[in-house]
C-alpha cells in the first residue's frame, strides 16, 4: 500500500502547474570589461521549481533559488519548510553495489521511522577498485549541504604537476628580487589548494651564499596559522624553484596563504613584482594584497582507494551522528519521525569505479530503547517550488558578467531556455575606482579618504557608501569620514561620469584603536623609511636626485623622528589624534620598482611635438604658410643628418594599496652622420619636475628648454614627473628654419600632344607600371619581412605578444597603443597584426606568372603531341 501511495504522489507532482510572467525590467547599458550586469527584473512566480535556471547570452547561469538568495528582503514562499528538496524512500538494501562513471554523482539515504531521541552513531564500509589519481576518487556529502565530510584520505608519493598553482602570478611582468624576511615578517601569496591529501610547497629562491633554512607554511585567509602545515627547505643553493612536502588533507578546494620566511636573518631572496590587483603581501600579519610572488603549492596524488571505513568520527572533530542530528533539527524541526525521516547523502565519483556500500550500523535511541538500522535506501528527490509576487529581483550579484573585450553586445536573459528580454549593452573604457587610501585608520577619528583611478575620463560625481549605513556624494576624489566603531567595513565607491555611466568597486576598510594604529604605523614607517633610504642610496647619483625630488626622504625622516618624540609624551585624546593625523599624512613607499624600461631605441619625433614658433624664437629664420612642409623638413633633416637613440626608465613607488609612478628618466645619445654645416638645437618642452643630470648650458624660452649641439656627438640625461613616454616625448632636434630644405611639388606643365602619341605613351607607362608592380610584389613577397624585422626573433616575440594579449581580452586598439609606446613603428605593428590574423601582408599578387606558366605548359604539350599524336581513350595524362 505504501509503495502505491509513493508512486501516486510522484505521478501527481508532475501535474503541479508552474507559471511565471515578466512584468518589467531595467538594465544599465554601459560597462567596463568583465564587470557584473546591473539592473532588475520584476517577475511573478507561481509554483516554479527552485532549481529552474536563468541563463544569459554570455554563458553565465544561476538557479532561481540562488538568484533570490542573492537579493535581500525579498518576500517569497516555498512549499517546504526550509526551501530545501524533499526526499522519498524507494527501497532499502543492506548492500548496494553500483558502477560509477568519471564525474558522476549518486544520491542515497538513510531512513528512520518513529519518535526518536537522537542518533548515536553511524558506521559503514565502502569498497572501491579505483586506482591512484590526482583527484579524490570518491567523496561523501552527508545532508547535502555542500560540505565533504568523508572520502579517500590516503596519500601517494606521485606528483601532479598540472595541479601546481602560483596564485595570481602571471609570469608576464618584469620581476624583482626581495630578501626573504625573518619571522614574523613573511612573504605570502593567496593560493587555491586543490583537493589533495598532501602538498609540495615551494618558491623561486636565489640562495646565493646564504645557508639558512627557509620555512614554507600555510595560513588561513584571516591570517591564523594552520596547525602542523609547515615544512623546511634545507640546503638551498644557487637559484631556482625549491620545495618541501606536507601532509595536509583538503577535501574541497580551499583558499589559503602560502608563506615563506626564515627564523634567521640572511640574504636569500624571493622573486615577484608589485600588482595592485595581486594576491600576495609582505609583513608580519595580514596586509593589503598588492603583490605577486613566485610561490606555489602542488597537490600530490591520492592513493588507490581499496577499503574505506567510514566511522562516526569525522575530520575536524565533528561526528557523523552529530551532522545527521543537525539535519533532522533543520529539516524536520526535531526528532518526530512518525511519518518517516530521510537523511540523504551524495557520493561524488571522480574516477570510473565499482563501489560497494555495506556493513551499515545506524544506531539511534527511541523511547523503547536503541535501534540499529542496517539498510541503505535509494531515494527520489522532489525539488521545492517557489511563489513570488510582483517584486524587483536585482541581478547585480547574480554573476552575469560582461565579456573581457570591448565592443557592442546584445545581453539576452533566458528562464528555462525561454527568452525573457534582450537589450544592447556597451563594453568600453569607463572610469573605475582602482585604489582608496588609507585602507586602515583609527576609530572616532575624522579620516580623509582619497580614491584613485588610472582613467583620464572626467568624473561628475563620487558616491561613497562607507559600509556603516552612511553615504555621501562629492565632486572631488576626496572625502572625510569618521568610523565610530572598531571593525571591518565594506566601502563601496561609485564613479558617475558626465555621460551618466556608473562604475563601482568595493574596498575593505580596517578600523582599529588610535593607539594600535599609531604603534602599527610607527613600526611600518620605520621599516619603510629605512628600506627606501637604503634603496635610493644604492642607485646612481642622478637617479637619487630625481627620486628625492619627489620623495624627500631626509625631510620625512626628520618629521618621523619628531612624531616618535611627541608620542612618548602624549597622554590626551587630542594629542593622540594629532599624531594619527600626522602619521596618515606621511606616505612612504614600501619599495621602489622599475616598471617601464627601453634601451637604445631609435628616436624620431612625432609631427605633433614640433613647434615651429618655438624653433623660430630660439634658432631664428621664418617659415611660410606651409607649416606641414616645414614640420616634415625638420623630421627629414634629423633623419638625414643624425643618429639619435633614446633610453628610458620609469621608476614607481610600491605602496601597500597601489603602485604610483614617481619619475621617468631619459637618456638621449646623438651622433652626426657626417659633418654638420649648421648648429642644431635640442629643444624640449619644460615638463613637470624636469631635472637635468648636469649643466648642459641649457636655456629657457617660450616654455621650452633648448641646448646647442656643438660637435658631432651629444649625450643628455634628464628626468621628469610628467606622465609621458619616449614615443610621445615633446623633444625635437633642428637647425634654424632657414637651414631646412623645404620639399616642394613641381609646377604643372601643359603639353600639347596629339592623340596617337598620348595612346602610345599611356601604353608604355602602363607596361612600365605593371613591370614595377610585379617587381614590388616579388620584393614584398621575399624581402619586405626582412626589411621590417632584421632580427626574426623580434617578429616571433611580437606575434607571441599579440596572441597573449588577445587571450587576455585586449582589443586591437589597445595592442597597437601598447606596441607604439614601446617604440615599434605603425608599419611594423600593422604587419605583425596581419600576420597574426592570417591576412595578406604584401601587395595583391597578379596571376601573371601563373598565366605565363600555363602558356609554356600548353606550348610544350602541343610540341609533344606533334611528335606522338596517339590519344588513348581521350583521357589526358595526370602527373603524380
Amino acid at each position: 500500500m505504501r509503495g502505491e501511495f509513493i508512486l501516486i504522489f510522484i505521478f501527481l507532482i508532475g501535474f503541479i502547474c508552474a507559471s511565471y510572467n515578466l512584468e518589467d525590467y531595467s538594465i544599465e547599458n554601459y560597462y567596463a570589461p568583465s564587470s557584473n550586469i546591473k539592473g532588475w527584473i520584476n517577475m511573478n512566480l507561481s509554483d516554479e521549481k527552485s532549481n529552474a535556471f536563468f541563463s544569459d547570452s554570455f554563458g553565465n547561469e544561476i538557479t532561481l533559488l540562488e538568484l533570490i538568495k542573492s537579493n535581500n528582503n525579498l518576500d517569497y514562499s516555498c512549499n517546504t519548510k526550509d526551501c530545501g528538496s524533499d526526499y522519498i524512500p524507494l527501497s532499502g538494501h543492506s548492500n548496494i553495489l553500483t558502477d560509477m562513471e568519471t564525474g558522476s554523482e549518486k544520491i542515497l539515504g538513510f531512513f528512520i521511522k518513529g519518535n526518536i531521541n537522537a542518533i548515536n552513531s553511524v558506521d559503514f564500509v565502502v569498497e572501491s577498485d579505483a586506482e591512484e589519481s590526482c583527484f579524490n576518487q570518491i567523496k561523501f556529502d552527508f545532508g547535502l549541504d555542500g560540505t565533504i565530510e568523508s572520502g579517500n584520505t590516503k596519500s601517494s608519493a606521485g606528483l601532479c604537476p598540472f595541479l601546481r598553482n602560483y596564485g595570481c602570478l602571471s609570469g608576464n611582468e618584469e620581476m624583482n628580487e626581495y630578501i626573504i624576511g625573518k619571522f614574523p615578517n613573511k612573504h605570502c601569496q593567496k593560493i587555491n589548494l586543490s583537493e589533495s591529501a598532501s602538498f609540495n610547497l615551494g618558491a623561486w629562491i636565489n640562495a646565493g651564499s646564504d645557508a639558512r633554512d627557509l620555512t614554507m607554511a600555510l595560513y588561513e585567509t584571516n591570517g591564523e596559522p594552520i596547525e602542523s602545515a609547515l615544512c623546511k627547505i634545507k640546503n638551498a643553493t644557487g637559484e631556482g624553484e625549491f620545495y618541501c612536502s606536507i601532509d595536509y588533507l583538503v577535501t574541497q578546494q580551499k583558499e589559503v596563504y602560502v608563506c615563506i620566511y626564515s627564523d634567521k636573518s640572511g640574504t636569500s631572496k624571493i622573486r615577484g613584482h608589485y600588482d595592485p590587483n595581486g594576491c600576495g603581501f609582505y609583513g608580519q600579519d595580514y596586509q593589503t594584497e598588492n603583490a605577486a610572488f613566485q610561490i606555489f603549492a602542488e597537490g600530490k596524488k591520492f592513493d588507490s582507494v581499496g577499503t574505506i571505513n567510514i566511522t562516526n568520527s569525522l575530520l575536524h572533530g565533528n561526528t557523523l551522528a552529530g551532522e545527521m542530528n543537525d539535519y533532522l533539527m533543520k529539516k524536520y524541526r526535531g526528532f518526530n519521525c512518525s511519518e518517516g525521516c530521510v537523511i540523504p547523502f551524495k557520493i561524488y565519483s571522480e574516477f570510473q569505479q565499482k563501489i560497494e556500500l555495506k556493513n551499515l550500523e545506524l544506531k539511534y535511541e527511541t523511547n523503547l530503547g536503541q535501534v540499529i538500522g542496517n539498510k541503505f535506501y535509494k531515494i527520489e528527490e522532489i525539488p521545492p517550488t517557489i511563489n513570488l509576487k510582483n517584486q524587483k529581483i536585482y541581478l547585480d550579484e547574480a554573476g552575469f558578467k560582461t565579456p573581457n573585450a570591448k565592443g557592442n553586445y546584445t545581453f539576452k536573459l533566458e528562464f528555462e531556455e525561454e527568452e525573457l528580454f534582450s537589450t544592447d549593452i556597451y563594453v568600453e573604457d569607463i572610469a573605475i575606482p582602482r585604489y582608496v587610501t588609507p585602507t586602515k585608520t583609527a576609530s572616532a577619528f575624522p579620516t580623509s579618504f582619497r580614491v584613485l583611478t588610472d582613467s583620464k575620463i572626467e568624473i561628475e560625481k563620487y558616491i561613497w557608501d562607507f559600509g556603516d549605513n552612511t553615504t555621501e556624494t562629492t565632486t572631488t576624489n576626496k572625502v572625510t569620514h569618521t568610523y565610530e566603531k572598531i571593525g571591518f567595513y565594506d566601502m563601496k565607491i561609485t564613479f558617475r561620469d558626465y555621460s551618466g555611466r556608473n562604475a563601482s568597486k568595493n574596498f575593505e576598510i580596517i578600523i582599529i584603536s588610535p593607539k594600535e594604529l599609531i604603534n602599527e604605523k610607527i613600526e611600518t614607517l620605520q621599516q619603510d623609511i629605512e628600506t627606501i633610504d637604503a634603496k635610493i642610496n644604492s642607485m646612481e647619483i642622478f637617479k637619487q636626485k630625481a627620486i628625492k625630488s619627489v620623495i624627500d626622504i631626509d625631510k620625512i625622516s626628520e618629521e618621523f623622528k619628531q612624531i616618535q618624540k611627541d608620542y612618548q609624551t602624549a597622554g590626551t585624546e587630542e594629542e593622540y589624534n594629532t599624531i594619527v593625523k600626522k602619521l596618515l599624512e606621511i606616505e612612504v613607499p614600501e619599495d621602489l620598482a622599475v616598471t617601464e624600461k627601453a634601451e637604445f631605441m631609435p628616436f624620431f619625433p612625432q609631427s605633433g611635438v614640433i613647434n615651429l614658433d618655438v624653433l623660430k624664437n630660439i634658432a631664428g629664420g621664418d617659415y611660410s604658410e606651409d607649416r606641414e612642409g616645414y614640420v616634415e623638413a625638420v623630421r627629414t633633416w634629423q633623419q638625414v643628418n643624425l643618429n639619435a637613440k633614446i633610453s628610458f626608465e620609469g621608476i614607481s613607488g610600491v605602496y601597500s594599496d597601489r603602485q604610483e609612478e614617481l619619475v621617468k628618466i631619459f637618456k638621449l645619445d646623438i651622433k652626426a652622420k657626417d659633418n654638420l654645416d649648421s648648429i642644431p638645437y635640442i629643444i624640449i618642452k619644460n615638463l613637470d619636475g624636469l631635472i637635468f643630470k648636469e649643466n648642459y648650458l641649457e636655456q629657457e624660452k617660450s616654455g621650452y628648454i633648448f641646448i646647442e649641439m656643438e660637435g658631432s656627438e651629444k649625450s643628455i640625461e634628464f628626468s621628469t614627473t610628467e606622465d609621458i613616454g619616449f614615443a610621445n616625448l615633446p623633444l625635437f632636434i633642428s637647425p634654424s628654419l632657414e637651414r631646412l630644405d623645404l620639399i616642394k611639388s613641381p609646377p604643372e606643365r601643359i603639353i600639347n600632344m596629339n592623340w596617337k602619341w598620348i595612346i602610345i605613351i599611356t601604353i608604355i607607362v602602363l607596361i612600365l607600371g605593371l613591370l614595377v608592380y610585379l617587381i614590388l610584389t616579388e620584393w614584398y613577397k621575399r624581402r619586405y619581412e626582412n626589411y621590417l624585422f632584421q632580427k626574426r626573433n623580434n617578429l616571433y616575440n611580437l606575434i607571441f605578444y599579440v596572441n597573449d594579449a588577445h587571450k587576455k581580452g585586449m582589443d586591437g586598439g589597445q595592442i597597437k597603443t601598447k606596441l607604439k609606446s614601446w617604440g615599434w613603428s605603425g608599419e611594423q605593428i600593422e604587419y605583425v597584426i596581419k600576420k597574426y590574423l592570417g591576412k595578406r601582408t604584401g601587395m595583391i599578387e597578379l596571376p601573371i606568372s601563373k598565366l605565363i606558366d600555363k602558356i609554356i605548359e600548353l606550348f610544350k604539350r602541343e610540341k609533344h603531341d606533334k611528335k606522338d599524336p596517339i590519344v588513348k581513350n581521350n583521357i589526358p595524362s595526370r602527373k603524380i
